[in-house]
């Protein structure tokens, strides 16, 4: 059997399942002795596949009931306005995600997945031209870009080596190295670069605490720094344009909502939905923050932040028709908005069930 990562699932009376280079395989097993016998058999080709954890979606049923994941999600970049109406796509279909607007409005950097390995690389597509060119390659995982406020350089995540993900910096003109890597701790995905260029907030997971929010200062001794470290689960934070206050989203409650706190002074905290929220983003003059409800739909809140923070009463833009509802952005400001939305006749995951697999292992 193959080393490294790898899904397996046992199946009576006596075959396990796992995946090798994209390719679902099974194998009889000794259950009572733990013991591969006989040679493996293919049984699905392509099936999507990651080779850093071993992730495949596929689970089969005592009485013999094979599913699996048969394809990804075809996805398109399209503008919307305030009213939710289409008003153009960027660049073509694809496997994409993450996309991130950069400071002037003329780039946006998005990850494309690699159809063999499911592994992810840096793209940035100019949107005048309409092109795109590739930024991050190599056999790690790269995602959750976030620009520099300067549009200069990106930060990202990337997994896997050495078995553990660093946070990567990478100048828009290096066109060779992989980036510097300030450190590696687990799991932790950038949210934002504050826009005096000195503080990247990001997550960071902790056995005791769950998901937290860290600060990396990008100057002196670039110590990085608890900013939120509660039991509960804390992300997606975004700074706001001044830098002073911070939105993020966290489960408290009970369930995701979107709250405010100050950023030199984490405690104090306003909450901001009313029902159910994620993914929140600042209007770049700081009078507007969006977010995503429970239902997907858009919300828009007007914000007044002087000596105390003041928000009005959440109002529904549009809905959103994409599964990927962490994926959007929009303009300076906030009239018209990047989704990520699902091409048509794909709003779902195709999977296939196949009854009676192992009628095919005895021909």
């Amino acid at each position: 059997m193959q080393t490294g990562y790898t899904r397996a699932e046992y199946a009576p009376p006596g075959y396990l399942l796992y995946v090798r280079d994209s390719t679902l395989l099974t194998q009889e097993f000794d259950a009572n002795n733990l013991r591969l016998t006989g040679e493996p058999v293919a049984i699905v080709e392509r099936l999507p596949y990651f080779d850093k954890t071993g992730w495949a979606e596929f689970s089969v049923s005592e009485n013999g009931v094979l599913a699996y994941m048969s394809n990804t999600l075809t996805t398109q970049l399209v503008w919307f306005d305030r009213g939710g109406r289409e008003i153009g796509q960027t660049g073509a279909a694809g496997e994409q995600y993450n996309q991130r607007l950069s400071p002037d409005g003329q780039k946006v950097v998005m990850v494309i997945s690699d159809k063999q390995t499911n592994s992810g690389d840096l793209w940035i597509h100019d949107l005048a031209r309409d092109t795109r060119t590739r930024f991050t390659v190599g056999p790690s995982d790269e995602g959750e870009p976030v620009w520099s406020p300067d549009g200069r350089r990106l930060a990202f995540f990337s997994c896997c080596e050495s078995g553990k993900s660093s946070l990567r910096i990478k100048d828009l003109s290096d066109t060779t190295s992989t980036g510097q890597s300030p450190f590696q701790s687990g799991f932790n995905p950038p949210f934002d670069w504050s826009s005096d260029g000195r503080f990247i907030i990001y997550s960071q997971n902790e056995p005791t605490t769950q998901r937290d929010m860290w600060v990396f200062p990008l100057f002196g001794e670039q110590k990085p720094f608890p900013f939120l470290q509660t039991q509960f689960d804390e992300r997606f934070a975004r700074f706001s344009p001044d830098g002073r206050w911070v939105a993020f989203m966290s489960n408290e409650s009970g369930r995701d909502e979107i709250y405010v706190t100050r950023f030199d002074q984490p405690g104090e905290k306003w909450r901001i939905s009313t029902a159910g929220g994620r993914n929140p983003r600042w209007r770049r003059d700081g009078k507007e923050l969006f977010y995503l409800a429970a239902d997907k739909k858009l919300m828009s809140v007007s914000v007044k932040s002087a000596a105390t923070f003041e928000a009005s009463a959440p109002i529904a833009l549009f809905k959103i028709d994409s599964i990927l509802e962490g994926d959007y952005e929009m303009t300076a400001d906030g009239q018209r908005f990047l989704i990520n939305s699902s091409v048509a006749g794909t709003q779902s995951l195709p999977f296939t069930v196949v009854l009676n697999w192992t009628a095919g292992l005895k021909r």
